[in-house]
């Protein structure tokens, strides 16, 4: 899955809009898409991918082979990811979530996440701001998504407590950035 918000202005990256306006966030923002469709053009693995938009889909959507568009359903983040893991978890063994905010991410963590997964209940890619840029499991686990308090610094260390009160496994891979501020989408463009 990957969880994409509709690229409308003033209604993306609001925290970099802030410093530079909404028009060069919304540009930010089509570069991370850009960036996450070069991502699932990278990946060998034959995989089923699907683009969950966040308000409508749009006529010409993400994606290529094996790529389905749906729309997000949900109050907050975590009940649109919850649903998400329903709709795939009883037709799929493995199931994935990311974002577009990663633009660090690149196939070979996707591989490693699949590989995580072969013995693992749940696999996740923390993020450094506190969050994660991946989360994936075999069983769909509802207390993953519920009480969290998502965009909080919190967000991967609950879920862990979570996981470890399930007592269920869990494999990590590593900490990546999101690009949540300017000052990230500054880092970002010098690492290239």
């Amino acid at each position: 899955m990957v969880f994409c918000k509709n690229p409308i202005l003033g209604a993306v990256k609001t925290r970099i809009a802030d410093s530079v306006g909404a028009a060069e966030a919304l540009h930010i923002y089509q570069a991370l898409i850009s960036r996450n469709e070069a991502l699932l053009a990278e990946i060998s693995m034959d995989i089923d991918t699907f683009i969950y938009y966040s308000d409508f889909i749009p006529e010409l959507s993400l994606g290529g082979r094996k790529t389905f568009s749906m729309l997000q359903i949900g109050v907050d983040l975590g009940a649109r990811m919850a649903n998400g893991f329903v709709d795939l978890c009883n037709t799929y063994d493995r199931t994935l979530v990311i974002g577009v905010d990663c633009p660090y991410i690149t196939a070979a963590h996707i591989d490693q996440a699949f590989e995580i997964l072969s013995s693992n209940e749940v696999v996740m890619g923390p993020a450094a701001d506190g969050g994660y840029y991946l989360l994936g499991m075999r069983t769909f686990y509802p207390s993953l998504f519920e009480g969290i308090n998502w965009g909080s610094e919190e967000v991967a260390a609950a879920t862990r407590i979570r996981i470890r009160d399930l007592g269920i496994s869990i494999g990590e891979l590593e900490v990546l950035s999101d690009i949540d501020y300017i000052e990230d989408w500054n880092r970002y463009k010098q690492y290239f």
